[in-house]
């Protein structure tokens, strides 16, 4: 949700640096995090002049609505130098509804600065940021702040740090022999040298911060700069740049590894790199003036201005653009380079596809977050704001949060965001009214509930309506709690070839399982594609789709489902006379606590207890204690839900009439597709497994099994089959595309026309004409361009933008090619999307504002154009417009090559036949 305010636009040549180092701020709300990162800009000489949190002046709160909350809600950067080292700190949110850009930070940064206040020690958002410190691998120095303050015992929190985080905490600040034999006990080189030499060099003690086995103390006052100094030169001496180059070593031996297990990104599907180039990405913004911003951290190699960069979009679509600007960001303020080195943070601005969390170059995303909202909410515009500007501001921040998770409800015309907690309902409601003028309501968040399994089960899914067929068989495994989704193949080649595979992990991954139970997401399980079966001529790759989604849904209902809520971790400080009431009332919410502690006069209780049984419980604790007690809730993960049957009733949700998620199969009798119910379409499947294994089977030599009578099932009728195509493919807009008219009085006047373009399914009206499939069954590439020929003509004629889109799924590695042949754009597909996908996307895309008509004969496409509000334009209809053409001599143009033969020489009267074949009925279509 950043914005940055530039204020300096003039180049600067960069200065000669040996060293860059990036280290990330970190801290629970009120630690006193900003306030350091003042300190060590005032006494590195950034600063002229210190700024406080308090007075609404702080270098690092750059946002109006930051000074008035008087927290940090967007990560910045500030820079201090000290010889030829540059330290960039990243200041990131302290408050843990803000903690997804927080994790984020975590992923570019050399090491950490954890701030921890003297007062409070270690709390329960502390042991999240540890706990996530871990999972990234950073190293980290330690300030413990406000030890100022009256009532902190420095040897007690020292005996907590070691105890709450881990071993090997040292005060930095002891005499060099003792901080010389505490640090030896850390590792066993590192105690040999101590014995032998009485010391441990400076390189070494690096070496065991840098591997996490030695955690830098200090103990000060940022506000009163006592012992920031101190650490500053700490940092100097001790940070160091982490080892990238490990991690792209690291990248490539996984993508080895990876080939054929469906992972995140496999080797056939990388895109042409630049040489040794490698960022990562934290965040998006806008600017002022609505520049989209991509900051990030370069890892490898250098980028310089105007320079083409390749990546994919979540999508997989490769995007080639231009670097508009490289941004070099200090606070509100940045300068413009020409070029950025490793190490380097910096904003490009030119990109427009790229997502927070994902990679550039060699490097690639890093999955799902460790911390995600639990809470969702219906956001609602006032009476004087139009819902869909609200949707689309939404949709911007959405790129610059993606925990948001925008949905829009077409049914209900109703939009649900997903949000960490009440701070964030308020902040976010402010920011989009100042960045947008937008004034929007939320409603009462509602908790997210997620679905497991208990047990490992096959699922099987068909999908065999008339011209149609897919069968696909997948393996369901419970993972542990936190694992997420994983998404394998095990699944032989020939059995199945490898671009059907791909067509399988794809319909998987391309939105969140919904459960049986309730409709919750499902997370924490394996699916792996075991078997499946195409048709060497009726499959398509949406078939796959439909027969993937209905195996899943079959396995999760044979299954035993598990319901999941999330789980607060709870930190309480209150007084000891308040501690029984406290005890007894966690426990009847069905809190899990930890054995109680004590310091003097006030006790501190912790454990974990559901989110749905907490709701508002700080405000509680502070009414109940009379406001000298304090509470402390941080997202823990999920666990099994207390209360399921409750939940269950409440959802009232019925998982085999969903449609969108159908678990019954369609199989193929007697010429017509019927609806076989999940629990009787096991027997009829045509491939068997057993244990997660395909059985060798006697084929008919069709590759399809002849279907039989099932009792209880029917016949779907035509009305229920385009739905359920209509529902693979999506649906935007109505069949038809009329000329829109606004009345005017007692006058109609037409709106401003709009742009046409014609598409088409360039194999598929190949083997819809006659002559050119003759051409096809001789050369497939002499087919293509004599239709090329053709269609140049007719854009000639017509005037309008003309595509062409074949087929190019099956080419290994293979990206999304545009190529222009005379005055027609040619589309060849990327690995694994078929041209009825490529054409439903773009239709869906460029139908809002553009008429497109699409050329086709095969029926499932034409219901996906219709359900896109695209117009269709069959492919004997489109044959029977060339002719119309021909027959007024208007289809050659004077731009045509000469000496040329085009198609419609010397064979109109062969397609003009069959053309009037089709019209007597003879044929049902041209196929």
């Amino acid at each position: 949700m950043g914005n940055n305010t530039s204020k300096s636009h003039e180049k600067s040549a960069e200065k000669e640096l040996s060293k860059r180092i990036c280290a990330g701020i970190l801290a629970h709300v009120d630690a006193g995090k900003t306030t350091l990162a003042e300190a060590l800009l005032y006494q590195a000489g950034a600063l002229r002049k210190l700024g406080r949190v308090d007075e609404k002046n702080s270098f690092l709160d750059t946002f109006a609505l930051e000074r008035r909350r008087g927290i940090t809600i967007f990560s910045k950067e500030a820079r201090i130098e000290e010889g030829d080292t540059q330290i960039i700190l990243l200041d990131t949110p302290g408050h843990v509804d803000f903690a997804a850009e927080m994790e984020r930070v975590l992923q570019v940064i050399d090491f950490g600065i954890l701030v921890i206040n003297g007062t409070d020690g270690v709390q329960a958002h502390t042991r999240t940021l540890w706990r996530l410190l871990e999972l990234y691998q950073v190293p980290v120095f330690i300030f413990v702040n406000k030890m100022d303050l009256p009532g902190v015992d420095r040897e007690q929190l020292q005996r907590q740090l070691n105890g709450e985080l881990q071993e090997g905490c040292i005060d930095f600040q002891k005499e060099e022999d003792k901080l010389w034999e505490e640090a030896a006990t850390c590792d066993e080189e590192a105690l040999e040298e101590y014995l032998e030499t009485g010391r441990l060099e400076t390189e070494t003690i690096r070496r065991l911060i840098g591997s996490r086995k030695l955690i830098p103390c200090y103990f000060g006052s940022a506000l009163k700069l006592w012992q920031t100094e101190a650490f500053l030169k700490g940092i100097f001496t001790y940070g160091q740049t982490k080892d990238w180059s490990q991690t792209k070593k690291e990248k490539k031996e996984k993508v080895g590894e990876k080939k054929g297990t469906g992972g995140s990104r496999q080797k056939e599907t990388e895109i042409p790199q630049k040489e040794g180039f490698g960022a990562k990405i934290f965040k998006i913004t806008r600017d002022d003036r609505g520049s989209r911003v991509t900051h990030v951290r370069i890892t490898g190699g250098r980028i310089g201005l105007r320079e083409s960069i390749p990546y994919r979009d979540e999508e997989g679509t490769l995007y080639t653009e231009k670097i508009h600007q490289i941004r070099i960001y200090s606070g509100d303020r940045y300068t413009c380079q020409e070029e950025a080195m490793a190490g380097e943070i910096c904003g490009i601005t030119g990109l427009s596809h790229t997502r927070a969390g994902e990679g550039l170059g060699w490097e690639e995303g890093k999955g799902r977050p460790l911390l995600e909202p639990v809470l969702k909410y219906r956001v609602e515009a006032e009476e004087t704001t139009d819902v869909h500007e609200v949707l689309q501001a939404f949709q911007k921040l959405e790129e610059e949060d993606p925990m948001l998770k925008v949905e829009w409800c077409r049914k209900t015309q109703e939009m649900y965001v997903r949000l960490m907690g009440e701070v964030q309902v308020e902040i976010l409601q402010a920011w989009i009214q100042e960045k947008y003028g937008l004034r929007v309501r939320f409603s009462k968040g509602s908790i997210l509930y997620k679905e497991t399994i208990a047990d490992t089960v096959v699922g099987r899914g068909h999908f065999e309506p008339l011209k149609h067929y897919a069968e696909v068989h997948l393996k369901l495994e419970p993972l542990p709690r936190g694992s997420g989704v994983e998404i394998k193949r095990d699944c032989d080649t020939n059995v199945l070839e490898e671009h059907w595979q791909k067509l399988v992990v794809a319909a998987l991954k391309e939105e969140g399982i919904k459960g049986v139970l309730t409709g919750a997401e499902v997370t924490d399980i394996r699916i792996t594609l075991i078997a499946g079966r195409a048709h060497i001529r009726h499959t398509e790759g949406g078939d796959f789709r439909e027969a993937a989604r209905r195996a899943l849904r079959q396995g999760l209902l044979k299954a035993r489902s598990v319901l999941l809520e999330p789980y607060y971790s709870v930190w309480i400080q209150a007084p000891s006379e308040n501690a029984g009431k406290l005890l007894t009332d966690l426990d009847r919410r069905g809190a899990r606590l930890f054995p109680l502690e004590q310091a003097g006069e006030t006790v501190l209780i912790r454990g974990e207890a559901p989110v749905s049984a907490l709701e508002q419980y700080a405000r509680e604790v502070a009414a109940f204690t009379g406001g000298r007690g304090s509470c402390s809730l941080t997202v823990e993960g999920y666990g099994t839900c207390q209360e399921p049957q409750q939940v269950i009733e409440m959802a009232g949700y019925s998982p085999e009439e969903d449609k969108e998620w159908p678990a019954g199969s369609i199989f193929c009798c007697q010429g017509s597709g019927i609806s076989v119910s999940w629990k009787e379409a096991e027997e009829r499947m045509h491939v068997h497994t057993d244990e997660g294994r395909q059985k060798p089977e006697e084929d008919t030599g069709t590759g399809v099994r002849t279907g039989r009578s099932v009792s209880g099932n029917r016949e779907i009728t035509q009305e229920e089959m385009e739905e359920i195509l209509l529902r693979t493919y999506g649906r935007v807009g109505g069949k038809e595309r009329r000329k829109q008219t606004v009345s005017a009085g007692n006058h109609a006047t037409s709106r401003e026309p709009v742009q046409e373009y014609l598409l088409v399914d360039g194999y598929n009206v190949i083997f819809a004409w006659k002559e050119l499939k003759e051409l096809a069954q001789e050369d497939i590439s002499a087919a293509r361009w004599r239709l090329l020929d053709v269609l140049s003509d007719y854009q000639g004629y017509r005037g309008i933008p003309v595509i062409a889109v074949f087929d190019a799924y099956k080419v290994e590695g293979n990206p999304t090619k545009v190529e222009k042949y005379h005055n027609v754009f040619v589309v060849y597909t990327k690995e694994a999307e078929t041209a009825d996908q490529y054409i439903e996307k773009t239709v869906h895309r460029m139908g809002r504002k553009h008429h497109v008509t699409v050329v086709t004969s095969d029926w499932v496409e034409q219901v996906i154009i219709q359900g896109q509000g695209g117009t269709l334009l069959s492919s004997r209809e489109f044959l029977e417009e060339i002719l119309r053409i021909k027959k007024e001599g208007l289809a050659y143009q004077k731009s045509r090559p000469e000496g040329k033969t085009y198609l419609f020489d010397g064979v109109e009267e062969s397609l003009a036949g069959q053309v009037e074949e089709v019209r007597l009925g003879k044929k049902e279509r041209i196929d």
